[in-house]
């Protein structure tokens, strides 16, 4: 009985210090992609080089989760913006593609439909901005650059 109850003492010491490890570790493991502090200290400082650089690490992020990606959209949603406020065109055009891209990623992961709306609409005001001459027809927009 002694040794039984030896035995027991011996291996949930052993669970406790595996759980301790575990506990310790997974901030490690699972701290997100998003450096938000960071982003938010650009943003104060109307640092945008520092969210360019930091988007562009993040999009090269192998398997980003789907929390990830939706907070990578919402940056992007907001970089694409400034872009277009400094009338930087090209940045902006590519930057734009992107975040349709992952719009269309989160729509497929059954994201909040109504976030997605508001982005997608963003798309279309930002395509707006971008081809100021363009026209819209029943919903489909065509630039100068493009027949209508």
């Amino acid at each position: 009985m002694v040794r039984a109850n030896l035995n027991i003492v011996i291996v949930m010491r052993r669970l406790f210090i595996l759980l301790i490890m575990c506990l310790s570790m997974s901030p490690l493991c699972r701290a997100g992609v998003v450096d938000h502090q960071r982003m938010y200290d650009a943003y104060l400082a109307n640092d945008m080089d520092v969210w360019r650089l930091e988007l562009e690490h993040y999009i090269k992020v192998p398997t980003p989760t789907f929390d990830d990606k939706l907070d990578i959209t919402n940056y992007i949603f907001g970089y694409v913006s400034t872009l277009l406020d400094k009338k930087n065109v090209d940045e902006a055009e590519r930057w734009l593609t992107l975040f349709e891209s992952y719009i269309t990623e989160l729509e497929n992961s059954k994201a909040d439909p109504s976030l997605m709306l508001v982005y997608r609409s963003s798309v279309s005001a930002y395509r707006a901005l971008l081809y100021p001459g363009g026209c819209y027809s029943e919903g489909i927009c065509c630039s100068i650059k493009e027949s209508c």
